[in-house]
């Protein structure tokens, strides 16, 4: 499966998460008039973890690898064209060393696909600067 109890991904938080974070800290309504990128990350700064979630970024790339999908131990890079190039498991390979992309083809097409659906998602954001 793409995620599993004990991954590495269990405490990740990123710079989205930061608006929520406060806004819960100070005891404010999130806004619920549009999709907000980020968590309550007080959790994972208490030591209780964050949940596993998709976590997609766009990387300016001269080696034409554009995008990383990271799900649980799973990242995917996808090239300019959005086609997936390299995944990596990293439990067991954190130094993104071994390709084990041909070996996956379940995790590329689960990953891929939850890719394509954030990007859809960015792409029809009605706030998203032309």
């Amino acid at each position: 499966g793409l995620t599993r109890a004990g991954s590495i991904n269990d405490s990740i938080i990123t710079g989205t998460d930061l608006f929520t974070t406060l806004v819960t800290m100070l005891g404010a309504r999130i806004p619920d008039d549009r999709e907000i990128d980020g968590i309550n990350a007080i959790p994972a700064l208490t030591g209780r973890g964050a949940p596993a979630r998709p976590i997609l970024w766009a990387l300016d790339s001269v080696s034409d690898l554009e995008f990383a999908m990271r799900l649980g131990n799973w990242k995917l890079l996808l090239d300019r064209e959005r086609r997936p190039r390299e995944l990596y498991n990293l439990v067991h390979d954190r130094l993104e060393l071994l390709n084990v992309i041909e070996q996956n083809e379940n995790v590329v097409r689960g990953l891929s696909q939850l890719f394509e659906g954030q990007m859809r998602s960015i792409e029809a954001d009605p706030l998203r600067p032309k």
